[in-house]
């Protein structure tokens, strides 16, 4: 309904071909909630665009220079015209609830800033959901988002984290829900299982974080 509020959805796309139209529709086929789609394409080589730009409202396509999922994210944020801010990526699927679940619980008394939720891995296999915080699960208010502030562009891997340790040192408030809230397909082209060779930039994300810890501790003194 047009009162009701507006979640913003930020996808980034790079070479998504395979997947990306299904990642929309699982986002469109939300009920009872108001949702735009903004889809920031970076530079694919593929026919992610057109895919994208297929759509039309409430999908909006941006297409940027390639610069990685930080920047595009960033953009994405700055694009959207929600209350509420969430991300999924080209190759991942919603459960048809998942907004109306994360937004009814951030919209409760003495909500959380930040909301959270589990995942299942596809195929499943063995593995069951299992709770996550990272860029497909997680909640908040634009407010929220815009206090800790963008996401780092410097990092190929573990942009989420650098964010969400910025979240913590503010004292924000976190809660984890017990549902689903997102379908992650592994396959061989996930940036997470291609990028292990770049896990040195996890290692210089959290000795950042401590040299501002300690930066702080020093100047409580």
């Amino acid at each position: 309904m047009p009162g009701d509020p507006l979640v913003s959805v930020v996808l980034p796309v790079r070479d998504g071909e395979a997947f990306l139209a299904e990642a929309i529709d699982s986002v469109l086929e939300q009920t009872g909630v108001r949702a735009e789609v903004i889809v920031v394409e970076d530079s694919s080589r593929d026919s992610s665009a057109a895919i994208a730009h297929g759509y039309g409202p409430p999908v909006t396509c941006i297409t940027t220079r390639p610069r990685g999922l930080g920047s595009a994210r960033n953009v994405g944020v700055e694009a959207a015209g929600g209350g509420y801010l969430t991300f999924i990526d080209a190759d991942d699927l919603w459960p048809s609830d998942r907004l109306a679940i994360q937004l009814e619980a951030t919209e409760a008394t003495s909500p959380p800033d930040l909301l959270f939720g589990h995942e299942l891995r596809l195929p499943a296999g063995r593995a069951g959901p299992r709770p996550a915080q990272n860029t497909g699960t997680v909640f908040c208010r634009r407010s929220t988002f815009e206090a800790v502030g963008p996401f780092p562009t410097e990092w190929r891997v573990g942009e989420f984290l650098d964010w969400l340790l910025r979240a913590k040192e503010l004292g924000l408030s976190i809660a984890m829900l017990p549902d689903v809230v997102v379908y992650r397909r592994i396959h061989g082209g996930n940036l997470t299982i291609r990028a292990r060779a770049d896990y040195g930039d996890y290692a210089k994300i959290l000795g950042r974080a401590l040299a501002r810890r300690r930066a702080s501790a020093a100047s409580a003194e």
